[in-house]
């Protein structure tokens, strides 16, 4: 039987060469219901994939289950880390290089869309040197210019920092 695991990043389809993995379905782990016996759920890959956009809270509660089971579900699937934040990051990153007007976006937009992808099919595989850099450099000038607008200053402001030492006495 194909599991969810390969020996790169812990994802593809086992070699097997068929949809398997796809059609995969967890049955037996659950939160407890009425008398204390547990509710079965059946959960697949695919339902998943679907829900990795939404913070893991929310993905349990549309499974209706808690966040805990879906953990559990997660980690029997081979996902070690629940790819919402790595999945918001690509996306600000679009909007990011989309606001902007640069011919060298294009082929970065293609990028980032890429990855998005990779990340659907396999949650644990690590992103892209170049696109680390890039999301690391946006995000940073994001920030400075959020900063810049909003009358702050890099300067530090006298006795900042120092705790009890930068106060008076007394």
């Amino acid at each position: 039987m194909a599991t969810y695991h390969d020996a790169a990043f812990g994802c593809g389809d086992g070699g097997s060469g068929d949809d398997e993995q796809e059609e995969h379905v967890m049955q037996g782990m659950g939160d407890k219901g009425k008398g204390g016996r547990r509710k079965r759920h059946n959960i697949t890959m695919e339902e998943l994939r679907q829900l990795f956009p939404l913070p893991r809270s929310q993905a349990a509660a549309m499974l209706q289950m808690s966040d805990n089971c879906l953990k559990r579900w997660c980690r029997k699937l081979g996902i070690s880390r629940w790819p919402y934040r790595k999945i918001a990051s690509l996306d600000a990153l679009s909007q990011a290089l989309a606001a902007e007007d640069n011919t060298e976006n294009e082929a970065l937009l293609q990028a980032v869309a890429q990855e998005r992808a990779k990340v659907l099919q396999c949650p644990d595989a690590p992103l892209d040197d170049d696109l680390l850099l890039v999301r690391s450099s946006t995000y940073k000038d994001r920030h400075v210019r959020a900063g810049a607008g909003r009358g702050r200053s890099t300067a530090r402001r006298p006795g900042a920092g120092r705790g009890r030492a930068g106060r008076g006495a007394g």
